[in-house]
């Protein structure tokens, strides 16, 4: 029963992959978005003022903190729900070896002992693949945040 919740964990991870990847690739570029209305309005603050165009900035920088808290609301989660999956199943996992063990204890095929022993070992053997299904989630958004930097650190230098 560990083995195939091992199994089912890791193409949960997998497939929530593809969701995790394009909500961390919205997630930054609505930061970046957020960042560059920022600078340009304290670039041209006395333009603004001078104008008297402050309401719409405020307006327009509402809007783009809005659309970034959202875009990082959906990517926590996502990253969240993979981790609530892997920790549901490994909760069945243990359910089932109890159903399991009570059984075996009824027809005298075990003992109470056996059932808490195995019980304990198999949260043992999912403990590790449900930190891994996490790390996985995390280690893509470090990737896109590392490869974010190098695009900054490769545009030509302003003048």
């Amino acid at each position: 029963m560990p083995i195939v919740a091992a199994v089912l964990m890791f193409i949960i991870t997998k497939a929530m992959q593809v969701p995790i990847n394009r909500s961390t690739k919205h997630m930054f570029s609505s930061v970046q978005h957020k960042s560059s209305v920022l600078i340009q309005t304290l670039a041209g603050m006395d333009t603004v003022k001078m104008l008297g165009a402050t309401g719409s900035r405020l307006f327009q920088w509402k809007l783009v903190s809005d659309h970034s808290i959202e875009a990082q609301r959906r990517n926590n989660l996502l990253s969240g729900l993979a981790t609530n999956i892997s920790i549901l199943v490994t909760y069945l996992v243990t359910v089932g070896i109890l159903y399991l063990g009570v059984h075996e204890i009824a027809h005298n095929g075990m003992t109470v002992g056996g059932v808490v022993a195995a019980s304990l070992l198999s949260g043992r053997c999912i403990g590790p693949i449900v930190q891994l299904s996490g790390l996985v989630a995390r280690l893509k958004q470090s990737e896109d945040v590392l490869k974010a930097i190098d695009k900054v650190f490769t545009l030509p230098y302003e003048e």
